[in-house]
């Protein structure tokens, strides 16, 4: 498994953790959580990279994970991970880049009704080749594709956390995209389009389709983004 599908596993257990603490009284279903999460930390410091490129992934997850830990213990145990993973890169003979497979993965059924454990949504971020992002409640992002990591000229593991305005921009954000994802998860899937226009391909129009996502036990816990351009399809039409 990729480092960036277990990421991305954590990031969506533990937003799926914040959820439970927060409206479930169950301990039982609290301490399967955080073991999940643990279990996936240990996973990710003990990750064996394939390539420098993931390498490099590697260290900046843990660097900006020591930089928004919530005690001093957390954070100097991030960055002692990041200092050996950087180590590592100054002395691995890895090669540049990993093998890429293709990536076509397709939206689960379940997932396009609304219900999704960390698992299933993890490993779609991972492969899809689609625009894709899990945002969480308080609208940060929890992961995302690389197309869309790609789109936004950055890498998967530095839009981590991003609030969604400082993705888009004040404008689009409280015009458009915020709204709708409030009406999203008060009141079930949204789409909307908006247009854009981009460096090179000019004016296009955007979908933007975003479901509120449920895990087994009917507990939203964050929502699912996809952008598609649709500019071709109406000029058809």
């Amino acid at each position: 498994m990729r480092f960036i599908e277990l990421a991305n596993r954590l990031k969506v257990t533990e937003a799926q953790l914040a959820v439970a603490i927060r409206h479930d009284r169950s301990s039982a279903l609290h301490s399967k959580l955080l073991r999940n999460a643990a279990k996936l930390t240990e996973e990710l410091e003990r990750h064996d990279p394939e390539s420098r490129a993931e390498l490099r992934e590697m260290i900046s997850f843990f660097v900006r994970r020591s930089a928004q830990a919530k005690s001093d213990q957390a954070a100097e145990h991030d960055q002692q991970v990041a200092l050996r993973l950087t180590n590592r890169m100054l002395d691995d003979a890895l090669p540049e880049t990993p093998v890429r497979t293709a990536d076509d993965t397709p939206i689960p059924g379940s997932l396009r009704r609304g219900v999704a454990d960390p698992q299933t949504l993890s490993r779609l971020l991972a492969h899809a080749p689609t625009r894709l992002v899990a945002i969480g409640l308080d609208k940060k992002y929890l992961a995302t594709t690389r197309a869309n990591a790609d789109f936004n000229n950055t890498s998967r593991v530095r839009m981590v956390d991003l609030h969604l305005e400082q993705v888009i921009g004040q404008t689009r954000y409280r015009e458009r995209a915020g709204p709708a994802l409030d009406r999203c998860f008060e009141s079930g899937a949204h789409a909307y389009v908006y247009p854009l226009r981009l460096p090179i391909r000019g004016p296009r129009m955007i979908r933007c389709e975003m479901t509120p996502i449920r895990d087994t036990g009917g507990r939203l816990y964050c929502g699912l983004m996809e952008m598609i351009d649709v500019t071709d399809r109406l000029a058809a039409a």
